[in-house]
């Protein structure tokens, strides 16, 4: 279910919170869809496209997962992972990206990140999959 201004949530009362920060909407439509078929009722997705609106998101509401693009209009690469790993609280960050594994700044990334999609082989799978996994983390990690 859709219930957020401009269409930008999808909201369940038991389910894992998710923000979306990325400026595609393509890639922001194309999540939507992926989350409402593998589970209407799994996923609160928020969804933002730049780096501010995000930190101010960020300040005012707890996720369980950030999914993250690194090149946003106000922000791009490590500069974004950055601000966000440092304003995440106890959310993991799963990141997006376009570029190959042998980008230097994508390496040190994917170390640091909980999670890592590659955009040219998005699906539902992977989307799905590495929310999972990223929530199950920030949980063992809250609890711990």
């Amino acid at each position: 279910m859709i219930t957020a201004p401009d269409n930008n949530s999808v909201s369940s009362a038991s389910s894992i919170q998710v923000l979306l920060v990325d400026d595609s909407p393509v890639i922001t439509n194309l999540v939507k869809i992926i989350l409402k078929k593998a589970d209407p009722e799994g996923y609160d997705l928020t969804c933002v496209d730049t780096l501010e609106k995000a930190l101010i998101v960020l300040g005012e509401s707890k996720f369980d997962v950030i999914l993250l693009d690194l090149g946003l209009p106000d922000s791009e690469g490590l500069a974004t992972f950055n601000a966000i790993n440092k304003a995440k609280g106890g959310s993991a960050i799963v990141v997006q990206s376009g570029n190959g594994d042998s980008d230097p700044v994508i390496l040190k990334i994917k170390h640091e990140a909980d999670d890592f999609i590659d955009k040219q082989r998005i699906s539902l799978n992977t989307v799905t999959d590495a929310i999972r996994r990223a929530a199950k983390s920030a949980l063992t990690k809250r609890h711990s």
